[in-house]
């Protein structure tokens, strides 16, 4: 009898773990895909709403969920990375933290954090970056002689 209920219990867990992990995962992917979106702001709206104009009206909603599934298909592709180089756990960490009021304040600021910095980058490209190229560029290599 008592091996009877162990064995019952030992196939119990062999069930309930898989799907308890399973739950985990799909939990971690979700809270991620919602990060990305939540990451990305409304950057990718302000693109396709400048896009958007070019297509022809009645071609526009086909557009649209096109675009989505491309973008399905990209967060797919970034959580992957994510679960790449880090642990579930470090994962609900990350995801724990996005639910605090400092990690909902920065959340709301990074597009805005991206975008300004994004004009950094490209300043020191032009300004310092480019000349300095134009620079190495023009300067004939020394030869030493032996």
């Amino acid at each position: 009898m008592k091996k009877s209920i162990l064995f019952q219990v030992f196939l119990l867990l062999l069930v309930i773990l898989p799907v308890s992990k399973l739950h985990s995962q799909e939990s971690i992917d979700s809270g991620l895909r919602k990060l990305i979106e939540a990451q990305s702001g409304n950057m990718i709206e302000n693109a396709l709403s400048q896009i958007i104009v070019n297509i022809p009206e009645e071609n526009r909603e086909a557009f649209k969920a096109e675009v989505k599934n491309m973008f399905d298909a990209m967060y797919t592709d970034v959580i992957a990375v994510y679960k790449e180089h880090c642990t579930e756990a470090d994962l609900k960490k990350l995801l724990a933290f996005y639910e605090t009021p400092a990690g909902k304040r920065i959340l709301g600021k990074t597009s805005e954090i991206m975008m300004e910095s994004q004009a950094i980058g490209q300043q020191m490209g032009v300004n310092k970056l480019y000349p300095l190229m134009q620079k190495f560029m023009a300067e004939q290599p020394v030869v030493e002689e032996d």
